[in-house]
Parts: structure tokens; sequence; C-alpha cells
């Protein structure tokens, strides 16, 4: 085996270069600028803390804005249920008008009559089916009234009490209100 050559400190050189002597040559110092300081964990843990606080508050302001959409939504519903409310009375008094019966009466203050003879318009035709004729408005009977009551002498020479007449309702029909009653009129003679 081969054996190899054994080195020394002297043989070893600074530079790299074998075979230079680099012990007698001493290197040349000069002032180096102070290092910046290193942020240390403190600076670290301040960073992430803040981090945490400014994601609390975007989830708390987050959380405010989803609430006040809540309450818009709230009140919107119950606007929405008094709108239906609201519809559904209307509805209710356009049905009640919405009768024959109220019909009639409304015609008839109108000053409208009843047709005893339809008359029919053919267009394609254009023949009239009937015979056309002016409509009759019924004659209204004359009131009744009661005349009023005499008093006899009683056996003392004083009137005897006699008893009022009664009052009679008038053939008045009944009118629809709107509000799902029907009210009839009354009156005195």
């Amino acid at each position: 085996m081969s054996a190899a050559p054994e080195l020394s400190l002297d043989d070893l050189s600074v530079s790299g270069v074998a075979g230079t002597k680099a012990r007698s040559a001493r290197p040349s110092l000069r002032v180096v600028a102070a290092r910046q300081p290193r942020l240390g964990r403190n600076a670290f843990g301040l960073l992430v803390a803040a981090m945490l606080l400014m994601g609390l508050l975007a989830v708390l302001l987050l959380n405010t804005l989803l609430a006040q959409g809540a309450f818009a939504i709230h009140a919107l519903e119950l606007k929405s249920t008094e709108l239906d409310i609201s519809h559904q009375e209307l509805a209710a008094e356009v049905a009640a008008l919405d009768t024959p019966a109220a019909l009639e009466t409304r015609a008839r203050a109108l000053g409208m009559v009843q047709v005893t003879n339809p008359v029919f318009l053919r267009l394609h035709g254009h023949r009239v089916l009937g015979k056309p004729g002016a409509a009759q408005a019924p004659v209204k009977p004359a009131p009744v009234v009661e005349p009023a009551p005499v008093a006899k002498p009683g056996p003392a020479g004083k009137p005897s009490a006699t008893k009022p007449a009664a009052t009679k309702p008038s053939a008045v029909p009944p009118v629809a209100t709107g509000d799902g009653a029907i009210a009839t009129a009354v009156t005195k003679p």
C-alpha cells in the first residue's frame, strides 16, 4: 500500500495555494459597522396579537352587519303580513259589493229599473231579437198612515190611556256594508 504524504500545519496556507507560508503574514484588521438589531420574539408576538385582534374586529363587524340585515328582514316580514291582511280585507269588501243584492241596491239608488223585455243584438246577422221598449219604473205604494188614536173619556170623565201606534219597518232591501255585515234600514212614519 502506498502511504499518503503527511502534511504539517506549515504546509497549509490560508489562501489555499500550496507551498506558500501564511504563518508569517498577519491578516489585516478593519472596523466593521455594528449589526442592525434583529426583531426578537416580543415583536413577533405583538404582530400575531395584532393580527388576531384585527380578525376579531372583522368578525364583530360582520356579525353586526348580519344582525342589521336580520332586523331589516323581520321588519319587511311584518310589513308583508300587514299588506296580506289588508289585501284580504279589501278582497272581502269587493266580494260583498259584487253580490247581486248589492248591485241591485246601487242600481236602484242611481235610478235604474229592471227591464221586463230583454232585447238581444245578433252581430253577424245584423238582427235585433226581441221587441224593444222603454223600461217602466215600478209604482211605489203610498205609505200607510194610521190615524192618531182618539182619547175616549173614561168612566170618571178622564181620558183613558191608549197605547201609541206601533211603527212598521219599510220594505227597504238589505245593504252590504263592505265588512261582511248586512244592514237594513228601518224608517218610522
